[in-house]
């Protein structure tokens, strides 16, 4: 029992690394928590040992004082003597139990990560602190290697799509044809009312021709009428500027709305992928989902089970069970052939109580004393002096 009671299995629930996730805990940390695990579970054996021998050696003084006051021949003095030697024994186990644990304390050599001992607890520890979706993840990892596989390459891809930046969605082309018009709309705008050579002529010729076939060629009339003409058009030549890069302006084919179509379609189309991804992991099949309803099966199963087979009150009168079979049981007869095996151990109610009531009167009977029940505990300290080495 002591060398239970000092095992390193023991130690991992009242640890604070034990409330702790794998990712949380370095190995360092798992291995020196083992070795002052050890050392505080020697400082307790060697404690409660001294405190033992104190007490022993108290009732031994009383008890020789008693036997010595008794007379010779007395019967009283066999069982006074019994109890003296029973004392003595005691003490020694103590005494030897608590030398033991000061050598292993004083001899301690402590653990590293890279011994086979270190490893080992490593191993262990990390075992211990798993969580149950963890061991239902390896547990679908070896039925189904290749639908693991499946689900962690297609949780890679929903990783990676959500999180790779969106490539190029404008083309050289188009831009470039955009940023022609947009300059050509601000080189007409900076023409205002002025008119092309070619275009001046022409107006200035058809205001000729017309003041001609008037026959109003002398003085500074046609002169006049040609300024006249030649100003009207560029004023309409003008506003058409005018008109077209308004126009311009309203398609959106400018650089400003064509940047804010850009990034808006940017956000819609990182949105999409984000709530796919997002959808994957709240509801898809991803190894955290498949993994938490498996342990949830296994919990109904556990659960269904118990309640199916739990004995009524008064009497063992279990039944087989109608619930889901574990997913360890292979054999679906197995609980039915282990609930017979069991009534057929117990046989009736009547007789397994009479049974335990007779264990119980022998066990009370026969009930050593303190110092006895600690001398037999203590006592397998020594045991642990042989699977330990110290270099």
């Amino acid at each position: 029992m002591a060398v239970t009671q000092l095992s390193a299995d023991r130690n991992y629930g009242s640890s604070d690394l034990g409330s702790r996730l794998n990712f949380q805990v370095s190995d360092d940390q798992i291995v020196q928590d083992y070795n002052n695990s050890k050392l505080s579970r020697l400082n307790s054996v060697i404690e409660r040992g001294n405190a033992q021998i104190a007490g022993i050696n108290e009732q031994l003084a009383a008890a020789n004082k008693l036997l010595a006051e008794l007379p010779a021949g007395d019967a009283r003095r066999t069982s006074s003597e019994v109890f003296v030697k029973q004392l003595n024994d005691d003490l020694k186990s103590v005494t030897s139990a608590v030398t033991g644990a000061q050598d292993m304390q004083k001899n301690f050599k402590p653990i590293t990560m890279d011994s086979p001992e270190g490893l080992k607890e490593i191993t262990s520890f990390r075992s211990f602190v798993q969580l149950p979706e963890e061991r239902a993840s390896q547990q679908l990892r070896q039925i189904d290697p290749e639908s693991y596989n499946t689900s962690v390459a297609l949780g890679q891809q929903y990783r990676q799509m959500a999180t790779a930046p969106i490539g190029e969605t404008k083309s050289a082309q188009a831009e470039q044809l955009r940023s022609n018009l947009e300059q050509e709309a601000i080189n007409q705008l900076a023409l205002g009312s002025q008119l092309g050579a070619e275009e001046q002529r022409q107006y200035q010729q058809a205001a000729r021709a017309a003041q001609t076939a008037r026959g109003n060629i002398f003085g500074v009339a046609p002169a006049v009428e040609e300024a006249v003409t030649t100003g009207l058009a560029g004023e309409q030549r003008k506003l058409a500027r005018y008109g077209a890069a308004t126009q311009f302006l309203a398609s959106g084919q400018n650089t400003s709305d064509a940047l804010k179509s850009d990034i808006a379609f940017r956000d819609a189309l990182l949105q999409n992928r984000l709530g796919a991804a997002s959808g994957f992991v709240a509801g898809g099949p991803s190894i955290y989902n498949l993994a938490g309803a498996r342990t949830a099966q296994q919990q109904n199963a556990i659960q269904g089970y118990i309640q199916a087979n739990q004995a009524l009150p008064g009497g063992f009168n279990q039944q087989p069970s109608t619930a889901s079979n574990f997913y360890q049981t292979v054999d679906p007869s197995i609980p039915i052939g282990l609930t017979n095996a069991f009534a057929s151990l117990y046989g009736s109610q009547a007789n397994y109580f009479s049974n335990t009531y007779g264990a119980q009167v022998g066990a009370i009977s026969r009930q050593p004393s303190g110092a006895s029940q600690f001398a037999q505990i203590a006592g397998g300290v020594g045991s642990l002096l042989s699977p330990l080495k110290f270099g």
